[in-house]
């Protein structure tokens, strides 16, 4: 990536256009599920996520995919102080996909990934 980005392409699955637009709709994402109606500053903050894209992931299962994903939540820490936070590994090889979720998420990494998974086939 030309800037920082919370999107990690290690194996160039994307072209640089791509890669470009899916940052984009990520720094959306905050402004996105921003809440001007909360009670508190993280009550009101947005989901920070980041997406992990590869071709494979070692071991190419789905706990792989399970542990890499909870383990870059808990590496990236991209939101230390709400925990509103998402990341998404995705591997295009071994056609896995898992999300993990900061506690304060309004939404659970089982709950996204089943979404994605019931999507896979469209």
């Amino acid at each position: 990536m030309k800037s920082s980005s919370f999107l990690c392409d290690p194996d160039g699955v994307l072209t640089a256009d791509q890669r470009d637009a899916l940052n984009s709709v990520l720094n959306q994402l905050t402004a996105r599920t921003y809440k001007s109606s909360g009670n508190d500053y993280c009550d009101k903050q947005g989901i920070i996520g980041g997406i992990a894209l590869a071709k494979q992931i070692q071991g190419g299962t789905q706990q792989d995919a399970y542990n890499m994903a909870n383990g870059l939540l808990r590496v990236w820490n991209l939101d230390s102080q709400c925990q509103k936070d998402l990341i998404m590994v995705v591997s295009i090889v071994d056609r896995k996909f898992w999300a993990a979720t900061g506690v304060r998420a309004p939404i659970n990494g089982q709950n996204i990934t089943n979404i994605f998974n019931s999507q896979v086939k469209l």
